[in-house]
């Protein structure tokens, strides 16, 4: 069903051999978090002058030796800020709403849920700490 075999969410990537092969053939690569790009990939580039991650991490590439070989190394350092930060917004509060256990509770036939404990807390006038004042921490502190 997928190339591969793998579902277009794995973290596995694509065969070093084609990569390998694109290396040889193309002026530039766009990889993906799972695809290593090491020296046996940059070795095999002969037209290869640049190297783009579609990913914020670019441990998966050998920056340094793609650099020596003349390589250039891009990627998207800020593509996941915005999605990140609505998540951790958006888990916030579903905890404090107890949201899951409502959806849980509805779904067993026990539609009429005890009020108390399971309505959660108002977030209305409450204080939260963001630790870690990054891209993602200010993009949540926003939000909040």
């Amino acid at each position: 069903m997928y190339p591969y075999g793998e579902s277009p969410w794995s973290t596995r990537g694509v065969p070093k051999e084609v990569l390998k092969d694109a290396a040889r053939r193309c002026d530039a690569l766009v990889v993906f978090i799972g695809d290593v790009v090491d020296r046996e990939v940059l070795d095999a580039a002969e037209r290869l002058r640049i190297v783009f991650t579609a990913s914020v991490g670019v441990d998966h590439i050998d920056i340094e030796y793609a650099r020596r070989k003349g390589i250039a190394v891009a990627h998207t350092p800020y593509v996941l800020v915005d999605a990140v930060a609505d998540l951790a917004v958006g888990l916030l509060i579903a905890a404090a709403r107890r949201i899951v256990l409502g959806d849980r509770m509805i779904r067993e036939g026990r539609a009429t849920p005890v009020w108390g404990s399971s309505m959660g807390v108002d977030l209305r006038g409450k204080r939260a700490g963001v630790v870690g004042l990054g891209n993602i921490g200010v993009a949540v502190a926003r939000r909040l």
